[in-house]
């Protein structure tokens, strides 16, 4: 039990972090409904779930490699400052509910890149690992339980961040509606330059 209690606290660490994930998952639970923020919130699961995948199976000094890439890291930021422009200059009224293939697929892929593309939750994971197997000295399954109680409880924390945010949208009117979607595009954008200005500081 002790691999997955211990799990279930980095979990809930790894939920009181605001980064951008965070606030493009609350929009579109506030703009979109709760299951368009649930097929978001899939596609953040995805990316997390593939990137515990490589660090799991893969070498440190490749993970490195990847993290450490400068052209990863501006493509990543550059990518973040374009969601964050889209936010600024698309619609800015509440969503239909109505959810066509085509959309449901574009909301996955949408939390699927806007994790993956962070250089931070590569870091995490691999930071996550490392603490397993040298603070905690998991092995085996236990590695596997820890990792599995954490993604876990991310998804539970996640869920119920939709579930409040939708009923916030309750006593929303339009104006605020559209200062949510001005704001986050506005920090997706400033999350995106500080990803490049890290990353040429880096060189």
């Amino acid at each position: 039990m002790e691999p997955v209690i211990k799990g279930i606290i980095t979990g809930l660490i790894l939920s009181i972090y605001v980064g951008a994930t965070f606030f493009m998952l609350v929009e579109t639970s506030i703009t979109r409904g709760f299951k368009a923020a649930l097929l978001f919130d899939a596609g953040i699961f995805l990316s997390d779930l593939f990137c515990v995948t490589i660090v799991y199976f893969f070498a440190a000094e490749i993970l490195n490699s990847i993290v450490q890439n400068i052209f990863i890291g501006l493509f990543g930021g550059v990518a973040f400052i374009g969601f964050g422009v889209n936010y600024l200059i698309g619609k800015q009224n509440q969503q239909s509910h109505h959810l066509t293939a085509n959309r449901m697929f574009k909301l996955l892929m949408s939390g699927f890149f806007i994790n993956i593309l962070n250089p931070s939750v590569f870091v995490f994971w691999l930071g996550t690992l490392a603490v397993s197997v040298s603070h905690f000295q998991f092995k085996g399954k236990e590695i596997f339980f820890y990792l599995g109680a954490t993604l876990l409880t991310v998804v539970i924390i996640d869920v119920l961040k939709i579930y409040f945010a939708c009923w916030l949208r309750k006593i929303l009117n339009r104006r605020v509606i559209r200062i949510i979607y001005l704001c986050s595009g506005i920090i997706l954008i400033v999350f995106g330059i500080v990803v490049i200005i890290s990353k040429i500081k880096g060189v």
